[in-house]
């Protein structure tokens, strides 16, 4: 019975796999990402089908924040909104940019930077030949928000 269940367990995971479609990031000059500044990419897709679109975040340990606060629009070809909100990044899926009790940098790091991923949506429709577009913008209390390294999106494709 239990070789049952595992196999059916194994049959699920790989059943709902990700492929990435396209992904980028932008470098921020002097680590810093001012208020004002959105970081805008476009993208479209092959085939009409359900993605996960998610936010790419590198930061240095100098990072005076656990937390990070943002807004992020994705608009069609007609500059229509169809997906927005604002978040505070650590409370997705019990995110910490830092730990909250040693003050230690958490995510994939190499010395001194660090990378983190945080899902925005995971069950997106998009459309075939539209070309679309992902901007993202802070919403921290320092105008210029330092230690930022580079800010990026990341779709994958469902496959069922």
């Amino acid at each position: 019975m239990r070789l049952i269940a595992c196999f059916a367990i194994l049959i699920f995971i790989s059943s709902c796999e990700t492929t990435r479609i396209s992904e980028q990031n932008i470098d921020l000059d002097n680590s810093v990402w001012p208020v004002d500044s959105l970081v805008k990419f476009s993208f479209s897709v092959k085939h009409s089908d359900v993605y996960k679109i998610s936010m790419n975040l590198r930061n240095s340990g100098n990072y005076g924040f656990q937390n990070i606060y943002i807004g992020y629009w994705l608009k069609d070809s007609l500059e229509q909104v169809i997906l927005t909100n604002t978040v505070e990044l650590k409370n997705i899926d019990n995110f910490q940019l830092f730990d909250p009790k040693t003050g230690t940098p958490l995510g994939r790091g190499l010395g001194d930077i660090f990378e983190h991923r945080f899902v925005l949506e995971d069950s997106l429709k998009l459309e075939s030949g539209k070309t679309y577009s992902m901007e993202f913008q802070h919403y921290m209390r320092d105008q210029n928000l330092k230690g930022v390294l580079s800010i990026g999106y990341r779709l994958d494709q469902i496959e069922k």
